[in-house]
């Protein structure tokens, strides 16, 4: 059997009024500026177990009715600070068990309301101040297994809605 490799731009610009897209369990490798274009409706996003390793700058631009996004257990390693840029309405983000090493500051200004943000299993090394700016409505933080062994101070500044954050099987000797 084949996969589905590439998602071209405009793919589903017909599917108006389609809510859920879920196009799990493929080959693809990277998000392409235009792939969700039309998807005006569109509120949960499953892009989980992929080989997804880049996501073009802006490929989620006008996209600010999506309130669920996942990209569990693809291949991403890091991002542009614009990849995020048009979910403005994001509620869920789900980032498990990828590749990521590092956090790049205000990689998630944007997401301002977002409230659920899954980051563990994957390799991050430390929290620096400014990673989590922007995230004034984060009401849980898993960062669980992982192999953080350093939390700069200030790193959780802005996130006065947290109720839930999760750091266990991580290298901290202090915080």
């Amino acid at each position: 059997s084949t996969a589905l490799s590439e998602l071209e731009p405009n793919t589903f610009a017909a599917l108006t009024r389609l809510e859920t897209l879920i196009v799990s369990l493929n080959q693809i490798e990277i998000l392409k500026k235009g792939t969700f274009n039309g998807l005006n409706n569109l509120a949960y996003l499953f892009l989980e177990q992929n080989q997804i390793r880049e996501i073009e700058a802006n490929a989620f631009e006008n996209m600010s009715q999506i309130l669920f996004l996942s990209l569990y257990d693809n291949l991403l390693e890091t991002w542009k600070n614009t990849t995020f840029f048009g979910l403005t309405g994001l509620k869920d983000l789900n980032l498990k068990n990828n590749r990521i090493k590092s956090l790049q500051k205000s990689t998630f200004l944007c997401l301002v309301s977002l409230k659920s943000l899954y980051l563990n299993d994957n390799g991050i090394e430390s929290i620096e101040a400014g990673t989590l700016d922007g995230l004034f409505s984060l009401e849980i933080l898993d960062l669980s297994s992982n192999s953080i062994a350093k939390i700069e101070p200030g790193a959780f500044r802005y996130l006065r809605q947290l109720t839930y954050l999760i750091l266990k099987k991580n290298a901290l000797e202090s915080i």
